[in-house]
């Protein structure tokens, strides 16, 4: 590489750069071509970005279009590919966007300017966040997209703009910002018609699609082109969100935009379809059969008490339950008497304590129906917040709704009574939780002992019902005595008889607690 004349390097010093390039064109080239741009970078950066923000032509734009006519396409030409490989994030969109301003098509159609709009177009597009540097009021991204439209808008480039957009489409595709701002931008010039329109329409709708299929879409993405859509009523995108809409995922927190569009746009009829579809899907959602891996917790807002054994012990073990419930162990008499007391006070009807006195231990159940409606109680709180659409007038309500309005409605209060209701329903009859006490024999002997554990071995092997495996290894772990466990199965096949358990369940258990006492 031939080394640089001392006083041309001087003269390449970032502070004289402008006063340079104006006063030598000819040098100028000449020494970017031979030097490089290093020495040029910061001062060609802040000028080309900035100079038309403060309303003063760049000397070197000027420059630029002085010699255009003079010197001819091919000694611009190469001027400009110095600058789009040396320093091409900061100066692109700004270049492409001024020669598209102060050029003829004439002169941008010639064969050496072409390749040159082209590779800005693409170098540009190829690095959309950071191209241009946020000036003023106007958003990054906004800008950016309003320099590279400059190309879109005239119809002679039209095809190169497309072509360059379809090659960089995954490129685009991570940042929805710009696909924002294209959109915005687009919807703003569309009635200048400053290209085809028909084109223009096209890239719109394929903006959208782009937006709609983003790995971060957001609802209010979503809402934000259903409102463009119902602003220009433009049927075939409508069509197309709605469809995306109805054949994707469940969009319950898009419910209250949808309903704010229905009402501002007079688009009843066209969002109703969505609402509908969505509000169904969640209430079917709501009335799933609860999964065994459902964690619900009790209401204990009202307890009354805030001793030390509450505090620690029994409100936290009544929080995030699993269907089969929890223990607490190693309590003392005057613990368990308060324990059910208050859970006797404040805790519904289904909820279940079994108890064994000796070890001081208490498990706590659900019923089946008691955490089917907490399970759906749950579920339910999550997505009340959504329900924009009951603040409405009944009226709008049954035209939104349409003929699901009964079975939406209806479905939107299951159960007809909830948990808290349970509490205050029949005032006079008050529900209380189930309690089941296990009685402890006042004798036992050694052998009595060792036979009923081996009978508690050889069930377990076989492997009984959960619900009594359940209550089994709690009176084992609690070393209850002989007899005890003739009780619990008694108490759970009545407990089970009562909650309606089919014949062949009822036989089976029959004939396994005849098989123990047999034994014993």
């Amino acid at each position: 590489m031939v080394k640089p004349d001392p006083d041309i390097s001087e003269s390449f010093a970032p502070a004289s750069v402008v006063s340079d390039l104006t006063a030598d064109w000819d040098n100028t080239c000449r020494n970017i071509s031979l030097y490089g741009f290093e020495p040029l970078q910061t001062a060609m950066a802040d000028a080309l970005v900035c100079a038309p923000e403060s309303g003063t032509k760049l000397m070197f734009l000027d420059e630029l279009e002085q010699n255009a006519k003079a010197r001819g396409p091919p000694h611009i030409a190469a001027m400009l590919t110095a600058i789009i490989e040396t320093y091409v994030l900061h100066v692109a969109a700004p270049l492409l966007s001024y020669l598209m301003e102060n050029f003829d098509n004439t002169f941008l159609t010639s064969v050496h300017i072409v390749p040159l709009i082209r590779s800005l177009l693409d170098v540009s597009m190829q690095n959309p966040p950071n191209v241009v540097s946020t000036l003023g009021a106007e958003s990054a991204e906004t800008r950016y997209v309003n320099l590279l439209l400059k190309v879109a808008y005239n119809k002679e480039f039209w095809t190169m703009f497309q072509t360059s957009w379809n090659g960089n489409i995954e490129r685009m595709k991570q940042a929805p910002k710009v696909l924002h701002a294209f959109i915005a931008s687009l919807e703003e010039h569309y009635d200048l018609q400053l290209a085809d329109v028909h084109n223009i329409r096209r890239f719109i709708l394929a903006l959208i699609q782009l937006l709609l299929v983003g790995p971060h879409l957001t609802t209010k993405e979503i809402a934000w082109v259903i409102e463009f859509s119902l602003r220009r009523a433009w049927n075939e995108i409508l069509r197309y969100v709605m469809g995306r809409l109805l054949s994707g995922s469940l969009l319950l927190p898009l419910l209250p935009d949808m309903v704010t569009l229905a009402v501002r746009y007079n688009a009843v009829d066209v969002l109703a379809p969505v609402i509908q579809t969505t509000l169904l899907k969640w209430i079917k959602t709501l009335l799933c059969t609860p999964d065994a891996s459902v964690r619900v917790s009790l209401d204990v807002s009202k307890w009354s008490c805030s001793c030390k054994l509450c505090r620690r012990r029994i409100l936290p073990s009544l929080k995030n339950l699993l269907k089969e419930g929890t223990s607490l162990r190693n309590l003392s008499s005057d613990d368990v008497r308060h324990t059910k007391m208050l859970c006797r006070k404040h805790l519904p009807s289904g909820f279940q304590i079994v108890t064994a006195p000796t070890s001081g231990t208490l498990k706590f159940s659900f019923s089946h129906d008691l955490f089917a409606s907490l399970a759906w109680q749950a579920e339910f709180d999550k997505g009340k917040e959504y329900l924009t659409i009951l603040k409405q007038g009944e009226s709008f309500v049954r035209r939104v709704l349409g003929q699901y309005h009964s079975q939406i409605m209806a479905g939107l209060k299951w159960p007809p009574v909830t948990v808290g209701d349970m509490l205050t329903a029949n005032a006079g009859a008050r529900l209380v939780p189930t309690e089941v006490h296990v009685t402890v024999p006042t004798s036992v002997t050694p052998q009595e002992r060792l036979r009923d554990r081996e009978a508690l071995a050889k069930r377990a092997k076989r492997k009984q019902p959960a619900a009594v495996v359940d209550v089994v290894k709690e009176s084992d772990e609690a070393e209850l005595e002989p007899g005890e466990i003739r009780e619990a199965i008694s108490f759970h096949l009545t407990k089970r008889t009562e909650l309606g358990l089919s014949a062949v369940a009822r036989r089976t258990f029959e004939a396994r607690s005849s098989r123990v006492r047999l034994r014993q």
